[in-house]
């Protein structure tokens, strides 16, 4: 019986490990400057992480499909608040507190989606501070801009060049596509794997 619940309890371990390497997530990383009251963007990227970002605030970052759609709303604070200390001559502090900082560089990190091609920043009273161009990152834009320009449909100042170059942009993304479609069929693996282990369970306690 003993030995029955270790393997239960190895088991669930394993397959808890498995759990979470199929677990992906893909944000835009957005390394953004604030400086009295004002919002300007250092640079943008892609990424993948395991772990979950969760922000609060009273600041609110909106994604914008390639229609205008809002995908999702986000919110988050800016790091501006530090602490600090005061000292004698002797190196001894003799008081200290808080300072809020006017000019402070910071990251977020927010959820990919395959149709968003524009992040914007509002304050706390809803007022839009900036917006960034993330088309270049949009796997469905991208495939959209392509397909109405072999229609002939397309803005002619919409070059070919440009197309190109984000098509090349968007290779990272559509690699980060594939292993997240691998990550599901993990899933499929992970379910096989808890069945297996159910019937040596029962097989084990049999046999005892």
């Amino acid at each position: 019986m003993k030995k029955g619940m270790f393997i239960f309890l190895f088991g669930i371990l394993f397959i808890s490990g498995f759990i979470s390497a199929a677990s992906v997530n893909t944000y835009y990383v957005l390394d953004l400057n604030y400086n009295k009251g004002n919002f300007s963007v250092l640079s943008e990227d892609i990424q993948q992480s395991k772990e979950e970002m969760y922000y609060f605030g009273n600041y609110t970052a909106s994604v914008f499909d390639y229609k205008g759609n809002i995908n999702e709303i986000y919110f988050f604070d800016v790091p501006n608040l530090a602490l600090y200390d005061e000292f004698d001559e002797n190196g001894t502090i003799i008081g200290g507190g808080e300072m809020i900082l006017e000019d402070v560089n910071f990251t977020i990190y927010i959820p990919y989606f395959e149709n968003a091609t524009k992040i914007v920043v509002y304050d706390e009273n809803v007022s839009k501070k900036l917006e960034i161009d993330i088309s270049a990152y949009s796997k469905t834009y991208t495939e959209y801009k392509t397909f109405v320009k072999s229609n002939g449909t397309l803005n002619e100042s919409v070059e070919n060049e440009e197309i190109t170059e984000e098509t090349e942009d968007n290779q990272e993304v559509k690699e980060t596509g594939f292993l997240e479609k691998i990550s599901e069929y993990l899933w499929v693996l992970v379910l096989i794997l808890a069945l297996i282990l159910v019937v040596l369970i029962i097989y084990f306690i049999k046999k005892k």
